[in-house]
């Protein structure tokens, strides 16, 4: 978190496995917002071992953390998921953006649709959400 009072910065950064329920799950109730920004590197070969941890990190950090919203007393106020990957096809012979990229129905596209879903479907209470994509290299 970036804040230029230092005296106002009032924010707690949570290390757990992106998985199971656990101590960290306490943490949400009663959060104020909830930034989700879990998931593997892109930036990396990617055989069948890459995939699997690039989609299991970003689908199963966004189902915990969902499942931890339901069962919180005072849920956050809003919850920003920001750990989608690219949805544009790997390319090295021109750049990818929002103008002229071209989308790939490949895994990475494949895990961010994923992710998204289970955030945009999740059951809670929550005031807002806020699904946040962007292309990453």
């Amino acid at each position: 978190m970036l804040d230029y009072d230092k005296e106002k910065l009032n924010a707690k950064y949570i290390v757990w496995d992106g998985i199971l329920q656990g101590d960290w799950s306490k943490e949400i109730d009663g959060a104020d917002v909830i930034i989700n920004l879990t998931g593997k590197t892109v930036n990396c070969r990617y055989n069948e071992k890459n995939k699997r941890e690039i989609f299991d990190s970003r689908t199963n950090s966004t189902k915990a953390i969902g499942i931890a919203i339901k069962n919180a007393t005072t849920p956050p106020n809003l919850w920003i998921n920001a750990a989608s990957t690219t949805i544009y096809r790997h390319a090295m012979d021109k750049p990818q953006d929002e103008i002229t990229g071209e989308i790939k129905n490949d895994f990475l596209y494949k895990s961010a649709n994923y992710g998204k879903k289970h955030f945009m479907t999740s059951q809670h209470l929550l005031q807002e959400k806020l699904h946040y994509e962007w292309p990453l290299p």
